[in-house]
């Protein structure tokens, strides 16, 4: 754990877009009340279960959120990276985080209890509104995914997911973007909603077609158009 005096953080979390919106003594409010952790790769932060009790700022670095199945299987549920953040449920009422988080690389967290969120959004309701905005936001990606689930193909939604993941984990290139994938061809069927063969025969006909280049350790590169 450590202070904000301290932080190592490349932005401070007041400067992240979740509370762009915010005038600055309505930043340093919240900046006041940060409890900060460092967390080293493959450090777990929280284990599926635990009681969520804190709103919790990705504030460098990157994380993924998974679930083992019955059979002890892991399938991950989503990956997180700076600026993300998660525990508004807990906002609202008591609730157990539905995931392990772990850290995929060194990285620092950013957290608020609970009850001090209650007590800042009460003071300063625009909090509460930056919140609500970048939830909005959220909620409108994962609409338009769901929406092209039965209208889009699963080359097009393939390749849409590949460039999502590119702004984030890839590297801009004379010739495409180099990719390096955080996910598995299991967890892309899985956010796709098909199997991990479908998802494997899409990739090699892509590649054939010579839109991508599948690589060693993950790595996809994309071929400019």
């Amino acid at each position: 754990m450590e202070s904000c005096a301290q932080c190592q953080a490349p932005i401070c979390i007041s400067h992240l877009s979740l509370f762009k919106r915010l005038s600055k003594n309505q930043r340093t409010k919240v900046v006041n009340h940060v409890i900060r952790y460092t967390l080293k790769k493959g450090d777990v932060f929280l284990n599926e279960g635990d009681d969520l009790s804190q709103f919790i700022i990705i504030s460098r670095g990157r994380f993924r959120a998974f679930r083992n199945n019955e059979e002890g299987k892991t399938k991950v549920v989503q990956y997180l990276k700076t600026g993300d953040f998660i525990g508004q449920e807990s906002l609202f009422d008591k609730t157990e985080i539905p995931y392990t988080l772990e850290a995929i690389e060194s990285a620092a967290l950013c957290t608020i209890p609970a009850h001090t969120m209650h007590e800042l959004i009460q003071s300063e309701p625009e909090i509460g509104f930056a919140i609500l905005s970048e939830l909005s936001a959220k909620v409108n990606v994962l609409e338009k995914e769901l929406a092209t689930v039965h209208l889009e193909s699963l080359e097009v939604r393939l390749m849409n997911l590949l460039q999502q993941l590119s702004q984030d984990y890839g590297v801009e290139e004379a010739e495409g973007t180099l990719l390096h994938n955080p996910m598995s061809q299991d967890d892309m069927a899985m956010r796709l909603g098909v199997s991990r063969e479908s998802v494997n025969r899409k990739l090699k006909q892509l590649e054939k077609e010579e839109r991508i280049a599948l690589l060693p350790k993950k790595q996809i590169y994309i071929h400019k158009m």
